[in-house]
């Protein structure tokens, strides 16, 4: 009997800025076996979108103001995708999640 691997989900609650405001919602990050990792964007009441890999996690900071600790997301991150760089407020325990999905899609010249 064979069994397929499902693919696991990882919920990452977060906060997109940009310099109009922000946004809150939740990054989705999908995965199985075998496949680069696939990273969306759920905002709270819209349409989610799908980020295209190859990802990178660019500037990561930790942010320090009442405000970001209130809400627990106080690490800053610029994700890099194909055509688009958003910058999300996320927990700390979220950044494990999202660094293993964005070298996940890695490729590696030999």
């Amino acid at each position: 009997m064979v069994h397929l691997a499902r693919p696991v989900l990882h919920h990452v609650p977060a906060v997109r800025r940009e310099a109009g405001g922000a946004q809150s919602g939740e990054l989705r990050i999908s995965r199985q076996a075998g496949l680069p990792a696939v990273i969306s964007w759920r905002p709270a009441g819209g349409d989610p979108v799908d980020l295209l890999p190859p990802y990178r996690l660019d500037r990561v900071e930790l942010r320090h103001s009442p405000r970001a600790r209130l809400h627990g997301l106080t690490a800053g991150v610029r994700l890099v995708t194909a055509g688009w760089s958003p910058l999300f407020l996320v927990p700390p325990s979220g950044l494990p999640a999202l660094a293993l999905a964005a070298a996940s899609t890695r490729r590696v010249q030999i």
